[in-house]
């Protein structure tokens, strides 16, 4: 099974992004292929393929992960391109610097390391990804998107409460990928 663990997203959070994508499709005219809102989520940690039997002990190692934190508040803002406007390949939204988010990440990374999957040799870098340039942006949208990046940098911070961690199950299809919950876990109530 293709799995991953992320931070399922509230309903203000969703409602943002998707005046945000709306717009954003009305002004871009390169190809994108945008992310349906209710399949975008802040991923913790890809874990790719995994065999059934891995199942268990992955779900208790997120169950006791997820015991040690506490909830807390996130935030949302800004925009921007992986790996940068110039050659996009990912229009994004950011997280607000979040020191119990890139704690439970680290978390999240090291029980999986013990259960032998592979260290994310990338740096965390938490985002909401919105869509997906399929072959570069046109003069005319990079001057687009430059402008609506700096704007977005000056806008107000969504907040959202982080109480759960979920383990996805991904599975692809033509009309893309579908998202099913294997495991919730919770954080403890503050």
């Amino acid at each position: 099974m293709r799995l991953f663990i992320a931070i399922p997203l509230k309903e203000n959070v969703k409602s943002y992004l998707d005046h945000l994508r709306r717009e954003l499709q009305g002004n871009i005219s390169s190809g994108i292929s945008w992310v349906g809102i209710d399949s975008i989520h802040l991923t913790l940690k890809f874990l790719g393929e995994v065999d059934e039997r891995n199942i268990p002990g992955l779900t208790g190692a997120l169950m006791r992960v997820c015991g040690q934190f506490k909830e807390f508040t996130l935030g949302f803002q800004g925009l921007g391109c992986f790996p940068n406007i110039r050659q996009a390949r990912v229009i994004w939204v950011g997280s607000a610097r979040c020191e119990p988010l890139i704690a439970l990440q680290l978390a999240v990374e090291e029980a999986c390391r013990d259960l032998g999957f592979p260290v994310e040799e990338r740096r965390f870098s938490p985002h909401l990804t919105l869509g997906r340039i399929k072959y570069g942006l046109k003069p005319v949208d990079i001057a687009y998107l430059e402008e609506r990046i700096r704007v977005a940098s000056a806008s107000e911070i969504i907040p959202m409460t982080v109480r759960e961690v979920i383990l996805f199950k991904s599975e692809l299809q033509r009309s893309g990928a579908k998202y099913s919950v294997m495991t919730r876990a919770q954080l403890n109530p503050v």
